[in-house]
């Protein structure tokens, strides 16, 4: 899409460097710029676009992956959350007024999808409808007797029964324009 024109920064960190790298090679990609850090670490208000394509407990893949069945707990749900919610916020900061990013996991689970979107638009960020033609499940619209952000209704929750794919669930966020008062 960037047809090898401006800078892709292609982050992740340890063992998922390696196939990182064959993807990027695999799509032809020469402006690409392979990096090995913790994305907490992104700096602010730099990137046009982001994909957050954060670590998560996996339950969308579960009917091909026995060992995300056999590692899936409450505790081991929740104790990924925080860390989501960090690499969502640094994602939302890393990006210049304008910028959009995705958000995006592998898990069915609310507190990692639409309670992170929830309080990301919360903050300020615009969840965007996403147009994809695929069959989607509807969102979330509370969760643990907490009503979510009206705009979850936006993002996209796939069920792995409809579509013959995996679970996911994919969120489009913008960092709104600065208002003329902010740049002074």
């Amino acid at each position: 899409m960037m047809q090898n024109q401006g800078v892709l920064v292609a982050n992740d960190k340890g063992m998922r460097m390696r196939p990182l790298g064959i993807n990027v090679q695999k799509c032809g990609c020469t402006c690409a710029m392979l990096t090995n850090n913790d994305g907490r670490g992104m700096p602010k208000n730099s990137f046009d676009r982001v994909l957050a394509d954060v670590p998560c407990s996996a339950t969308g893949t579960i009917q091909r992956s026995l060992k995300a069945a056999a590692m899936w707990s409450e505790a081991f749900s929740k104790s990924l959350t925080r860390l989501q919610k960090q690499l969502a916020f640094t994602a939302y900061d890393a990006l210049v007024p304008g910028g959009q990013m995705v958000y995006s996991t592998c898990t069915l689970e609310p507190r990692e999808n639409e309670a992170i979107v929830s309080a990301l638009a919360d903050a300020g960020g615009i969840v965007l409808p996403i147009d994809l033609p695929i069959i989607r499940e509807p969102t979330m619209m509370e969760y643990e007797g907490v009503t979510l952000h009206p705009s979850v209704k936006n993002c996209l929750r796939i069920h792995p029964y409809t579509n013959g794919t995996e679970g996911f669930f994919v969120a489009l966020i913008e960092k709104p324009l600065l208002k003329q008062t902010e740049k002074l």
